[in-house]
């Protein structure tokens, strides 16, 4: 498994931008579709902000299922606040991803009666 550190990949101790967020993203997207196991170690950082963690990680979600980045990623070194964080952005990421289907559903089955 890879140990990974967010602020070696953003170059920054500070994780609040999505801007910086995208950076992680890629690489972390880049490590998922090779089904590289990762730890990503968030040791040394300072602050982080749900801007960050929803297009670093939230996004994630959109383009993988639960299974893989379960069985694909690892968070390390997070203190309690950003753990919290980080598990309303996952919340909120699958709940977007279950009502955008639902969304998708729906107006399918709307075109399919007329």
């Amino acid at each position: 498994m890879e140990r990974v550190f967010v602020k070696d990949i953003i170059n920054s101790k500070i994780a609040v931008s999505p801007e910086k967020g995208e950076l992680l993203y890629r690489y972390l997207e880049n490590a998922i579709h090779k089904r590289k196991k990762t730890t990503l170690s968030f040791l040394d950082v300072n602050d982080t902000t749900t801007a960050f963690l929803n297009k670093a990680i939230g996004n994630l979600y959109n383009h993988f299922s639960s299974d893989v980045l379960n069985q694909t990623l690892t968070i390390a070194d997070m203190d309690n606040l950003d753990k919290y964080l980080l598990s309303k952005v996952i919340t909120r990421a699958k709940l977007d991803i279950k009502t955008n289907e639902n969304l998708t559903k729906n107006i399918d089955e709307v075109f399919e009666n007329e």
